[in-house]
Protein backbone atom coordinates (compact mmCIF):
# COMPACT_ATOMS: atom_id res chain seq x y z
CA UNK A 1 0.00 0.00 0.00
CA UNK A 2 1.40 3.50 -0.54
CA UNK A 3 2.10 4.57 2.83
CA UNK A 4 -0.35 7.75 2.59
CA UNK A 5 -3.27 5.50 3.21
CA UNK A 6 -3.91 4.56 6.36
CA UNK A 7 -6.18 1.58 6.86
CA UNK A 8 -8.58 1.72 9.80
CA UNK A 9 -10.08 -0.91 11.95
CA UNK A 10 -13.63 -0.31 12.49
CA UNK A 11 -15.32 -1.47 15.66
CA UNK A 12 -18.70 -1.29 14.73
CA UNK A 13 -20.18 -1.04 11.72
CA UNK A 14 -20.48 2.30 9.85
CA UNK A 15 -23.70 1.87 8.02
CA UNK A 16 -25.82 1.36 11.26
CA UNK A 17 -25.72 5.20 11.41
CA UNK A 18 -26.72 5.44 7.89
CA UNK A 19 -30.17 3.23 7.85
CA UNK A 20 -33.54 3.86 9.72
CA UNK A 21 -34.14 1.92 13.25
CA UNK A 22 -37.49 1.10 12.33
CA UNK A 23 -37.38 -2.30 13.44
CA UNK A 24 -37.64 -1.12 16.89
CA UNK A 25 -40.91 -0.11 16.85
CA UNK A 26 -41.71 -3.43 15.26
CA UNK A 27 -40.05 -5.37 18.00
CA UNK A 28 -41.08 -2.89 20.93
CA UNK A 29 -44.38 -3.09 20.35
CA UNK A 30 -43.98 -7.28 19.66
CA UNK A 31 -42.56 -7.41 23.28
CA UNK A 32 -46.24 -4.83 24.60
CA UNK A 33 -43.20 -1.93 25.45
CA UNK A 34 -45.01 0.83 23.56
CA UNK A 35 -48.73 -0.09 24.26
CA UNK A 36 -49.44 1.56 27.73
CA UNK A 37 -51.17 5.30 26.61
CA UNK A 38 -48.46 7.71 27.93
CA UNK A 39 -45.20 5.66 27.15
CA UNK A 40 -41.76 7.39 27.36
CA UNK A 41 -39.14 6.61 25.55
CA UNK A 42 -35.14 8.31 26.60
CA UNK A 43 -32.35 8.25 24.88
CA UNK A 44 -28.80 9.45 26.14
CA UNK A 45 -28.11 11.67 23.57
CA UNK A 46 -29.98 14.15 21.01
CA UNK A 47 -28.34 11.81 17.91
CA UNK A 48 -29.94 8.65 18.97
CA UNK A 49 -33.37 10.44 20.23
CA UNK A 50 -33.43 11.63 16.69
CA UNK A 51 -33.15 8.09 15.13
CA UNK A 52 -35.36 6.65 17.81
CA UNK A 53 -38.29 9.25 17.03
CA UNK A 54 -37.94 8.55 13.34
CA UNK A 55 -38.21 4.91 13.72
CA UNK A 56 -41.10 5.12 16.49
CA UNK A 57 -43.24 7.13 14.06
CA UNK A 58 -44.25 9.86 16.27
CA UNK A 59 -46.86 7.74 18.45
CA UNK A 60 -44.59 8.11 21.82
CA UNK A 61 -42.93 10.49 23.17
CA UNK A 62 -39.05 10.59 23.17
CA UNK A 63 -37.09 12.80 25.06
CA UNK A 64 -33.30 13.31 25.56
CA UNK A 65 -31.69 12.66 28.82
CA UNK A 66 -28.59 15.10 28.04
CA UNK A 67 -28.41 18.03 29.33
CA UNK A 68 -27.14 18.70 25.79
CA UNK A 69 -30.48 17.66 24.48
CA UNK A 70 -30.41 20.40 21.31
CA UNK A 71 -34.03 20.23 19.78
CA UNK A 72 -35.71 17.58 22.28
CA UNK A 73 -35.18 20.10 24.94
CA UNK A 74 -37.06 22.51 23.22
CA UNK A 75 -39.93 20.73 21.71
CA UNK A 76 -40.21 18.59 25.17
CA UNK A 77 -37.86 18.89 27.93
CA UNK A 78 -36.82 16.01 30.01
CA UNK A 79 -38.16 17.69 33.04
CA UNK A 80 -41.83 18.13 31.84
CA UNK A 81 -41.48 14.42 32.44
CA UNK A 82 -40.18 14.25 36.09
CA UNK A 83 -41.91 11.30 38.38
CA UNK A 84 -42.54 9.15 35.24
CA UNK A 85 -41.18 5.76 34.08
CA UNK A 86 -38.70 5.75 30.63
CA UNK A 87 -38.30 3.35 28.26
CA UNK A 88 -34.43 4.02 27.88
CA UNK A 89 -33.01 2.97 24.45
CA UNK A 90 -29.02 2.93 24.41
CA UNK A 91 -27.66 2.04 20.93
CA UNK A 92 -24.02 1.50 21.85
CA UNK A 93 -22.08 2.19 25.23
CA UNK A 94 -24.99 0.53 27.53
CA UNK A 95 -22.93 0.21 30.86
CA UNK A 96 -20.85 2.98 30.32
CA UNK A 97 -24.21 5.27 29.87
CA UNK A 98 -26.01 3.96 32.62
CA UNK A 99 -23.26 5.01 34.90
CA UNK A 100 -24.40 8.65 34.00
CA UNK A 101 -27.93 8.29 34.02
CA UNK A 102 -28.92 5.82 36.49
CA UNK A 103 -28.79 8.37 38.74
CA UNK A 104 -31.60 10.23 37.26
CA UNK A 105 -34.10 7.73 38.51
CA UNK A 106 -34.88 6.17 41.73
CA UNK A 107 -34.17 3.03 40.39
CA UNK A 108 -33.50 0.78 36.93
CA UNK A 109 -34.26 -2.09 35.60
CA UNK A 110 -32.57 -4.16 32.72
CA UNK A 111 -34.44 -5.18 30.15
CA UNK A 112 -33.73 -7.87 27.02
CA UNK A 113 -31.97 -5.96 24.48
CA UNK A 114 -33.58 -5.36 20.96
CA UNK A 115 -32.48 -5.65 17.71
CA UNK A 116 -32.17 -3.50 14.62
CA UNK A 117 -31.99 -5.34 11.31
CA UNK A 118 -31.77 -3.91 7.94
CA UNK A 119 -32.16 -6.18 4.51
CA UNK A 120 -33.03 -9.12 6.75
CA UNK A 121 -29.99 -9.03 8.36
CA UNK A 122 -29.12 -7.94 12.60
CA UNK A 123 -27.05 -4.67 12.06
CA UNK A 124 -26.76 -3.70 15.81
CA UNK A 125 -28.46 -4.27 19.40
CA UNK A 126 -29.85 -1.79 21.26
CA UNK A 127 -29.78 -2.46 25.41
CA UNK A 128 -33.24 -1.40 26.95
CA UNK A 129 -33.57 -0.07 30.43
CA UNK A 130 -36.68 1.16 32.45
CA UNK A 131 -36.00 4.01 34.81
CA UNK A 132 -38.90 4.40 36.95
CA UNK A 133 -39.66 7.60 38.46
CA UNK A 134 -37.65 10.34 36.38
CA UNK A 135 -35.91 12.49 39.43
CA UNK A 136 -35.95 15.76 39.31
CA UNK A 137 -34.10 16.99 35.76
CA UNK A 138 -31.10 18.02 35.44
CA UNK A 139 -29.30 16.70 38.62
CA UNK A 140 -27.43 19.23 40.44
Amino acid sequence: LHPAVKIFALKTDPTVEGIDWLSLRTELLGRGLLHRPGTVVGATNWRDAGKIGFALGGDVMVICLDPDARQFGIIDPASNHVGQDVLILLPSHAERAMQNFSKLFENVETLPPVTIRHAGRDVAEVAVRLGHRLRAFPQD
